[in-house]
């Protein structure tokens, strides 16, 4: 009796194996699809972003804009022979002029260093778009996988209650979880679609379009001698604080040249010094929130890593798994099923090191421009 029933059941279990699997959206010859789609490594779609840009072509061209303005304003102090405010005689129009000079500067070298910002920018969206896409497509190739896993269960839960060994409530949640499972793949698929769209918005080419990326994420340990001397050193090459900070140079230079005597002023001596306060206490707050910010990315970064070293040493073992139950298969001492979930247990190691392993990366360039991170969080 026990030689017909698991007679049976090996019947059951390879006629399910052999039915067609539920089609939801994902290519069947998906390697074929990508081999027609554009390719890019990094570097080119890097090239690509910085091209499309519509916020760098406006801030390289504000730049223009206001190197000209400030080449306007130092020679109309020049022509009007005005120089610099010394005394209550100089008239009204030349502190004008000379206020207008100095601002045109701050706001040239402030165009300068927000084009330079602005490229920060568009690199830090590429390493998360880049990535953001291979993951998703990881995600879809791993989704399949559990998907696999648990239709072999449910199979099972068939066969043993087709032989009596498993109840009719085990198969029904068996098959709950093959329907949970599929719904799994279908919002990795549109997930994955979103990434598509939205790398390829970010590129300028196609939303349609598959494009093949050739590089992946590395993983580079972030090292540093000296928190607190890298963080000051990000601080002063931060054009947020420079920008922050040199408003309270404006604001002083607009205090030493004011006409106090002037009799057209509309404003007393103490309401200029307030200004010098209120921009050295904003400038203040503004290196303070940036250095909360360079510290977060750091620590952040160094808990990712130990996240990523775990998810290594767990990828190790489900590998070693795996192949273990491989060759139990082959010699006949492992079920599909048992193949099958080694294969998803693996699954579920590769998503988690390559969560890390994006994560750390973008960390990483964050921290070398945190202004960038700041700007695309």
């Amino acid at each position: 009796m026990r030689k017909l029933t698991a007679c049976i059941a090996s019947i059951v279990t390879a006629t399910f194996c052999l039915l067609p699997t539920v089609n939801l959206g994902v290519p069947v010859a998906y390697a074929d699809v990508q081999a027609q789609q554009p390719t890019y490594t990094f570097e080119e779609a890097l090239k690509q972003a910085k091209l499309n840009s519509k916020s760098l072509q406006v801030a390289e061209l504000s730049l223009d804009r206001s190197e000209k303005v400030h080449e306007f304003m130092g020679q109309r102090v020049l022509d009007t022979n005005h120089g610099i405010p010394t005394d209550t005689t100089t008239s009204d129009a030349a502190y004008s002029v000379y206020m207008g000079m100095n601002q045109a500067y701050i706001n040239w070298q402030s165009a300068r260093k927000n084009v330079s910002a602005t490229e920060d920018t568009i690199v830090m969206q590429t390493y998360q778009l880049y990535n953001g896409l291979l993951q998703a497509q990881e995600k879809v190739k791993n989704a399949q996988i559990r998907l696999d896993n648990i239709r072999a269960q449910y199979n099972n839960s068939v066969v043993g209650y087709t032989v009596g060994s498993t109840s009719d409530y085990n198969r029904k949640q068996a098959m709950l979880s093959v329907n949970a499972s599929e719904e799994s793949l279908k919002a990795a698929q549109a997930s994955l679609n979103d990434a598509y769209q939205k790398f390829n918005r970010h590129l300028g080419i196609a939303v349609d379009a598959k494009p093949v990326l050739t590089d992946q994420p590395q993983f580079v340990e972030l090292k540093i001698d000296n928190l607190d001397n890298e963080v000051a050193r990000k601080l002063d090459e931060s054009p947020t604080v420079w920008l922050a900070e040199k408003n309270v140079d404006l604001a002083k230079i607009a205090y030493d040249t004011y006409n106090f005597a002037s009799q057209s002023r509309t404003e007393p001596s103490q309401a200029k010094e307030i200004d010098i306060d209120k921009a050295a206490v904003s400038a203040q707050s503004t290196r303070e929130q940036m250095d909360k910010v360079i510290r977060t990315i750091y620590y952040s970064a160094k808990q990712v890593e130990d996240l990523y070293k775990a998810s290594q040493q767990k990828l190790a073992v489900a590998e070693e798994d795996l192949r273990v139950v491989q060759v139990k298969f082959e010699i006949g001492m492992a079920t599909q099923a048992d193949l099958l979930s080694a294969k998803s247990k693996l699954a579920d190691c590769r998503d988690d090191l390559m969560d890390a392993l994006v994560r750390h990366q973008n960390l990483v360039y964050g921290f070398e421009k945190p202004w960038a991170y700041a700007a695309s969080s």
